[in-house]
């Protein structure tokens, strides 16, 4: 009382606020009474359904509003509801196992003769060299994907090849990131180095054009090939998108004959580090689509290594139509929150400046803020390429170039 009576002399007006703060406090609490008491009214009150229902959601939004850590839970708990589900829905199951299998085997299991005699006939995994390499092209490779002269490209009996299948290869040039010492001059006075881009060759070579008088087959850069890096399976090489390429048909004869030609002219040489060769099969019983890679690394000691890489999707993994609405609108209702997330926390930087990053916990956000993006945008992607270039793929798709 000693307190509150020198704190009204010394402010005159101290008095005047205190009672002010009092009043507000009172009306507040007849605010909140006169609600109770009406809603207790109304209670006493015969009601239909609905407007039972009303009172209970204005009940339930007035609970929520005053409980703010109540309402953070369930908003936390849904958006994690739902990451949950898109997660769940990108799993294929079984299938996709089953035609990876499929492919593989087909490519990879039947035999063919060898280019060493002593070792008769071998498969896939057995290559050794530029010969067998052809051997396998010209062999099982050839005789699964053309099938019996088939234009539709149909293989394994439900897989059929889209568009025609790229040959794709890297060249390095001679003497350049090696050297040969001029003691060793008698022997040989060229080498070849492993890949990489500063070593990779790009002038063209081959057979001569009988217009042109030029050689016919040209250095394409990875945006004419539309392809990506890749890391190698045994050398641990970084092969770039780029390179020489040719496509193949899936009609056998013809598929035969442009094998036949680049293998007579030496399409693979000294100069070649590693060819890809790269289709897409599609199962149209469990709507399936297969990218398959094969890569034949040929090292600067001598030999190949071949490898395999395949990677199959859903159709409606890259096309929105193919998707059920359910996950359309689960997908885009995470992105809604998750925008709405980073939208609020940015306006709490903003207002408290960089104290806001001084909280571990501010910074874990962050740190999942940009995983989602990264993995929205990947999610995202192929809709757009499927929407800028169309599916299914033309049957003249991989042609670039003779």
């Amino acid at each position: 009382m000693a307190a509150r009576a020198t704190a009204e002399t010394h402010d005159p007006g101290a008095k005047g606020s205190v009672w002010k703060q009092e009043d507000e406090d009172r009306d507040e609490v007849e605010s909140f009474a006169s609600e109770d008491s009406q809603d207790e009214a109304a209670d006493d009150l015969p009601r239909t359904t609905q407007e039972q229902f009303e009172d209970l959601v204005e009940k339930v939004r007035r609970y929520l509003y005053n409980n703010r850590d109540v309402s953070d839970f369930l908003w936390h708990t849904l958006y994690l509801a739902l990451v949950t589900i898109v997660v769940l829905s990108i799993d294929t199951g079984q299938h996709t196992l089953e035609q990876n299998t499929a492919v593989r085997s087909a490519i990879a299991d039947s035999s063919f003769t060898s280019s060493l005699g002593n070792q008769g006939s071998i498969r896939f995994a057995d290559v050794q060299g530029v010969d067998d390499l052809w051997g396998w092209a010209q062999g099982p490779f050839v005789k699964t994907v053309a099938g019996r002269g088939d234009a539709q490209g149909f293989y394994g009996r439900y897989l059929r090849v889209l568009g025609q299948v790229r040959f794709r290869q890297l060249r390095v040039q001679p003497n350049v990131g090696c050297e040969v010492p001029a003691y060793m001059g008698s022997y040989s006075t060229v080498c070849y180095p492993a890949y990489s881009t500063a070593s990779e060759d790009v002038a063209a070579f081959g057979p001569v054009g009988a217009l042109t008088g030029l050689p016919t087959w040209r250095w394409r850069t990875a945006d004419e090939l539309d392809e990506g890096w890749i890391v190698g399976k045994a050398t641990d090489a970084y092969y770039a998108g780029s390179g020489f390429n040719f496509s193949m048909p899936t009609e056998l004869s013809r598929a035969e004959q442009e094998l036949r030609y680049h293998r007579d002219n030496g399409w693979i040489d000294l100069q070649t580090r590693a060819v890809f060769v790269d289709f897409v099969s599609y199962n149209p019983n469990v709507r399936l689509l297969t990218l398959a890679k094969v890569m034949f690394e040929l090292p600067p000691t001598g030999g190949a290594i071949p490898s395999i890489t395949l990677r199959t999707s859903p159709l409606r993994m890259i096309l929105p139509s193919e998707s059920s609405t359910a996950m359309l609108a689960a997908e885009i209702t995470l992105i809604v929150l998750t925008v709405v997330y980073i939208l609020i926390d940015l306006h709490t930087a903003y207002r408290t400046g960089p104290g806001f990053l001084a909280d571990p916990w501010r910074l874990l956000d962050a740190t999942n803020y940009l995983a989602y993006i990264t993995a929205f945008s990947l999610r995202l992607q192929p809709f757009y390429i499927m929407s800028t270039r169309g599916f299914p793929p033309p049957v003249t798709a991989y042609r670039t170039g003779p």
